[in-house]
């Protein structure tokens, strides 16, 4: 007699179901982060299992986790990394009702949210948080999370180094405020009071620096009146951090004495005598700036920030004799020995707050920093000035109370503690503008020249400026196509100012990986795998070279006639495929070709080289043998036509063209044809610009040039 059992080994087993998490802590609204069961092989954006959560949920984003991870790709699956993805559903709908509907999904292991990271700081100052300047954690009203410049990073490298000495040409500092008086520069050879040169520097009674006079505002004096722009400029630069009191600076050591810069104050603006009402806010230039700069040199600063400025075609002879005074003899001793940790200064100045693309002075200067100004918002201030004189942008906060309510999008520093100019409490105050993100740069170079110095590595002028400017990040495509090319190298970093300089000289960037060409009649499609720069960051762009013969041994800064170069501006991660189409070739022709990674100091990886041939051309020519899409004519003046691959036919097709910064400027969805489409793009200005063209998911790049 036969007897039917299931046998126990046979029995199906049921994936286990880790762990669904509902967080008690933060985390980010309206994302769901799942972790598929590891029988789920195919798990991609469109995937079948990967879909049927999304429409379960009513997702209408959904995004991987982890990426590919290029060579790395086969360990990063052994560890389930390729089994994570994040679902965007709506920021208003509960985390607890996502989660239940996902409960008993079989092909699902864990489901949870994703906590919001924040960096938090080991100091101890309690206004720290109101620094969103250094830090944005986006919770501040209007900001954006990251619009910041980066300090925190840098401070687990060094928190500022007493022998680095910055100069402050503004209103006087208050010497006394209890967040700055700890990092004063004090002159040691000078006896307060006696009405002396003790130290033979050519100023008597210069404590804690000089001031300046003229004519109607007062004598010259060793005296410094405490006043509110010069505390604020200074409090950015070197508040005292960790000292349980106020806010912090960005090199104001970490609350022992022998850390934090020093700063010196230059008071070339003082109290305006016909405004008496209010002696700490209402200044009146002294117009002896141009001898602070030498007194500055003369008595160890080797950074000099200039948080003012004055309209013209030129800048005057005596401002660049004193600058150059400052750049060259900074550090040095009367007979030029090396007493500084530098040898020679570096200016940082103010672009000004007109809001247009004009020139201001000392700023535009070639030999100082001129900062232009962000908001917590990645956006530049409409108020700020820009142009191709301006270097780097910084953190400067928002004058508009749109984007700054209750002026806590400003930038948050000390001013003189007598002052009734306060906004949350004595002797602290919210300020907007050029004049706050000079500092910025300045504290940030004063943060690298410390570090060097710690580090025993020899700096120069010309290396601190540069690691300055190799440092910033992209900021352009966040803001106007007006401001292209007008906010110098972008935004100020000072965590991957601190890399670069620790790094040293050699920094190679990887060349694109796994190079594909596919060829059709008219053009080449070209696809390689996003490498990485010398930190393991993806690059931010691509150079893509072509021509009809060998670009071995050619020069790419000059590149000579015949052949064209198109940049590929990469939004994807290490590992992900980018790629380009060069259309408008003749079939049945070899072509060379060329990529060359370029990070985002600017460094460029080794070309890589190939030769790829065009399709001979169909013997019926209403045959289309082409892989691609195909626009033409290229360069268009004003319709530039699309025409599409078989593999397009019938298919709903959207395109996005961008323009040179990487803002959209125009849309279109078509469904394919065997007739090619036209758009109109009379509107748009001379110039290249990116098509991009997504066909079920997949997205191909394509440049363009108007005429």
């Amino acid at each position: 007699m036969l007897s039917c059992h299931k046998d126990p080994e046979a029995v199906k087993q049921q994936p286990e179901k880790d762990v669904f998490v509902i967080l008690e802590n933060d985390y980010e609204k309206g994302w769901v982060r799942v972790k598929f069961q590891n029988e789920i092989q195919d798990v991609r954006e469109n995937s079948p299992e990967v879909l049927v959560v999304a429409d379960i949920l009513g997702a209408t984003h959904v995004r991987k986790v982890f990426a590919e991870g290029g060579k790395f790709k086969e360990r990063r699956e052994k560890y389930g990394l390729h089994l994570w993805v994040d679902f965007y559903v709506d920021d208003d709908l509960p985390l607890t009702r996502s989660l239940d509907a996902l409960k008993d999904l079989p092909s699902i292991h864990i489901a949870e949210g994703i906590p919001i990271e924040r960096q938090q700081s080991v100091f101890n100052d309690p206004h720290l948080p109101r620094q969103w300047h250094y830090y944005n954690d986006g919770s501040t009203a209007s900001s954006v999370a990251g619009a910041d410049a980066n300090i925190f990073p840098a401070w687990k490298i060094t928190t500022g180094d007493p022998s680095v000495v910055v100069a402050v040409l503004d209103g006087g500092i208050d010497f006394t405020h209890p967040d700055l008086e700890a990092n004063m520069w004090i002159n040691p050879n000078e006896i307060p009071g006696n009405e002396e040169d003790d130290d033979d520097n050519g100023y008597v009674d210069d404590i804690y620096g000089y001031r300046w006079g003229k004519d109607g505002v007062g004598e010259p004096s060793g005296e410094i009146l405490p006043m509110d722009h010069g505390s604020h400029c200074a409090g950015v630069i070197a508040a005292v951090n960790n000292n349980g009191t106020g806010l912090a600076g960005i090199a104001g050591g970490d609350g022992n004495p022998n850390t934090g810069v020093r700063l010196m104050s230059c008071q070339t603006f003082v109290p305006d005598p016909t405004k008496p009402e209010d002696p700490f806010g209402n200044s009146k230039s002294t117009s002896q700036s141009v001898d602070a700069f030498a007194y500055a040199a003369d008595n160890g600063a080797v950074i000099a920030n200039c948080s003012f400025s004055y309209s013209g075609t030129t800048l005057s002879s005596a401002y660049k004799a004193g600058i150059d005074y400052f750049v060259d003899n900074a550090g040095t001793d009367e007979k030029g020995n090396q007493t500084g940790p530098m040898r020679g200064g570096l200016v940082v100045g103010a672009a000004g707050n007109d809001g247009e693309e004009i020139t201001k002075y000392p700023a535009s200067y070639e030999r100082c920093i001129s900062v232009a100004y962000s908001m917590s918002n990645y956006l530049v201030s409409p108020s700020s000035n820009y142009g191709h004189r301006v270097d780097i942008t910084a953190p400067g906060g928002a004058t508009s109370s749109s984007y700054a309510p209750g002026r806590a999008g400003g930038v948050y520093s000390t001013i003189a503690m007598r002052s009734a100019n306060y906004n949350v409490e004595k002797g602290y105050a919210y300020k907007s503008g050029t004049s706050m993100a000079a500092p910025h740069v300045a504290g940030i170079a004063a943060l690298v020249l410390s570090a060097a110095v710690e580090h025993n590595i020899p700096m120069t002028v010309e290396k601190l400026r540069d690691i300055l400017e190799r440092s910033c990040w992209d900021i352009y495509k966040y803001n106007d196509s007006k401001y292209e090319g007008g906010l110098g190298r972008g935004q100020i970093d000072a965590g991957f100012a601190m890399q670069i300089l620790l790094a040293g000289e050699d920094q190679p960037v990887e060349q694109p990986q796994h190079v594909q060409t596919t060829a059709g009649e008219y053009d080449v499609r070209v696809t390689w795998e996003v490498p990485a720069d010398f930190f393991g960051n993806a690059i931010v762009s691509t150079d893509a070279y072509i021509g009809l013969k060998t670009l071995e041994g050619v020069d790419f800064d000059h590149l000579p006639v015949g052949f064209k170069k198109m940049v590929v501006k990469n939004d994807k991660e290490v590992g992900q495929t980018d790629g380009i189409v060069f259309s408008d070739l003749s079939p049945g022709t070899s072509y060379y070709f060329a990529l060359v990674a370029v990070d985002r100091q600017g460094l460029q990886s080794e070309p890589v080289f190939f030769k790829t041939k065009t399709q001979d051309a169909a013997t019926n020519p209403d045959d289309n043998n082409s892989q691609v899409f195909q626009l033409h004519p290229n360069p268009f003046k004003e319709s530039l036509f699309l025409t599409f691959p078989k593999s397009a036919r019938e298919k709903k097709i959207a395109v996005r063209i961008l323009n040179a910064i990487g803002n959209r400027v125009y849309t279109d969805e078509v469904i394919g044809g065997t007739e090619p489409h036209q758009m109109n793009l009379k509107h748009l200005a001379a110039g290249v610009y990116t098509v991009i063209i997504t066909n079920q998911e997949e997205e191909e790049a394509y440049v363009v040039i108007k005429h």
